[in-house]
């Protein structure tokens, strides 16, 4: 569900991300509610999600709630940060 918390940071409505990668809105839901994409569209869907500023990753695209909690366990205040999005 990294695909939502990142369109969220950046202010965009799932439309906007479509239009932005030249994916369908049925694509985005998908890969907002953890459907399975071919490795070259999450790269693609990256990219486009990708601003100046702020470079969004495969890796980050990837990764679940579950491994940033077991990433932020020594430091709670962080996994907070993920929590609101």
């Amino acid at each position: 569900m990294a695909f939502r918390v990142f369109r969220k940071q950046l202010g965009w409505t799932q439309v906007e991300l479509s239009q932005r990668s030249g994916y369908s809105d049925r694509v985005i839901r998908k890969a907002e509610t953890g459907g399975k994409l071919r490795p070259q569209t999450i790269q693609e869907l990256a990219a486009a999600m990708s601003v100046e500023g702020q470079i969004v990753t495969f890796a980050d695209l990837t990764i679940d709630l579950e491994s940033i909690r077991t990433l932020t366990e020594k430091n709670p205040a962080s996994l907070a940060t993920y929590e609101k999005l």
